[in-house]
């Protein structure tokens, strides 16, 4: 019950002592992002039906849209002439068809991550690539924050320390991470995956031993050995490149049992099983699911019915508020701010004021967000309707009170701003 003004705390500290920050957006018990590699895709109309499907409550050709926020990754080049949903085509510096689509869904959100510059699993990448796609993106004011390496020996623009992750190494003629990170890359997926339910969760003894074996075998590979992460679960670590810099490191969930598989939409049933949205709700972590949902063994629909169902039972969950279904972006945005937000609470008459201060790095140190990297923050305290919330001396006027969560506890949360998918693309 809160307290009447009178039987409130008359000091900072007591307040502080009432008030804490809540794991995930009111009033989600987890959070989870698919996505979702352009691997198999081949044209404009498949990238439509499985995009307007996630992410509209349209009548699609799989019936009413899942009315969810979802990304998905994108090739500004094809090397090897499979697809036409690329930015310019082939390797060349003309735009493609599909070109202002593909700028539209960047500026709405839809497509939040680079999966390499393109499909060079034949080889031919050259820095030139990067250098020309990075200065088109830039001169349009098209700033994305993910990276996501594309596989494949001979996809040598990847960054890491494996042999053929050679865009970061400053002697190799793929180096390129001098241009991206300055363009704006702050996120990037090396192609560590893992097997284990719920990042920055709790961990069972079995998850534990899959962690040091997958760590093994990458430590055989990369020909290193980073103890320091060894039975880590954190959704984010930090990486230093081989030419010096420093970027934030993502691993992406590919399944309980090991192995990567096809990771198309056909094994997605698994990795959002009911059995597997269970443990992630009861653990309250993070999940990022890798996969390719154009990757369907040339059946005719795109996603399989049983990929469907286990769709709708995930969008379910998120309109019931237990899993907060996002963008691949928007998860690690709020992950980083809320792991390092700096915030105080001090009391103004009858008012209680939390106030956040800015957000104390691992990479960069302390600055300001903004307040869409704010989005979704949630503060439990007894009274919310007395509550205020401000960034610095601003007052966020937007902030919402909450009712009792599944804790019993009152909040105020700074509301989540939902991706609207372009209405020119739905019909």
């Amino acid at each position: 019950m809160a307290k009447s003004p009178e039987q409130r705390p008359a000091n900072p500290s007591a307040w502080r002592a009432l008030t804490a920050l809540r794991d995930f957006p009111y009033p989600y018990v987890a959070a989870l992002a698919i996505s979702c590699d352009p691997d198999d895709l081949r044209n404009r109309e498949d990238f439509l039906a499985v995009a307007r499907f996630l992410n509209t409550t349209d009548e699609t050709a799989m019936g009413p849209g899942l009315g969810l926020e979802t990304g998905f990754g994108f090739w500004l080049y094809d090397a090897c002439g499979g697809c036409d949903f690329t930015l310019f085509q082939g390797v060349s510096s003309q735009r493609s068809c599909n070109a202002q689509l593909i700028e539209d869904l960047i500026e709405s959100g839809h497509l939040d991550f680079i999966h390499g510059y393109g499909d060079f699993s034949e080889g031919g990448f050259e820095r030139r690539y990067a250098k020309e796609a990075l200065e088109y993106l830039a001169a349009r004011g098209l700033r994305l924050q993910v990276w996501v390496n594309h596989g494949g020996d001979r996809n040598t623009q990847q960054i890491g320390s494996l042999p053929e992750q050679r865009g970061d190494n400053r002697d190799a003629e793929e180096y390129h991470t001098d241009l991206l990170l300055p363009y704006g890359i702050r996120f990037a997926e090396r192609f560590e995956i893992v097997h284990t339910v719920g990042q920055d969760a709790p961990c069972n003894l079995l998850d534990r031993l899959k962690q040091a074996v997958e760590l093994l075998l990458y430590a055989v590979r990369a020909g290193e050995w980073k103890a320091r992460t060894l039975f880590s679960n954190r959704l984010l670590g930090t990486l230093r490149l081989d030419d010096g810099q420093f970027v934030y490191t993502f691993r992406r969930f590919a399944g309980k049992r090991g192995g990567l598989r096809r990771a198309g939409s056909e094994e997605l049933p698994e990795l959002i099983s009911k059995r597997v949205l269970d443990e992630l709700q009861a653990k309250g972590g993070y999940t990022i699911i890798y996969t390719h949902l154009w990757r369907n063994r040339e059946r005719p629909d795109i996603l399989p019915q049983e990929t469907q169902d286990a769709l709708r039972d995930l969008a379910a969950r998120h309109r019931h508020g237990k899993i907060c279904v996002t963008t691949t972006k928007k998860l690690l945005i709020y992950n980083l701010v809320h792991n390092h937000l700096v915030w105080d609470v001090d009391s103004t008459g009858s008012e209680l004021a939390i106030r956040i201060g800015g957000v104390m790095e691992p990479l960069g140190g302390f600055r300001i967000p903004t307040l869409e990297e704010l989005q979704g923050m949630t503060f439990y305290t007894p009274h919310p309707e007395a509550t205020r919330v401000y960034l610095q001396d601003r007052e966020i006027g937007s902030a919402v009170a909450n009712p009792p969560d599944h804790t019993a506890l009152k909040s105020i949360s700074i509301p989540l701003t939902r991706q609207v998918f372009p209405r020119k693309y739905c019909s």
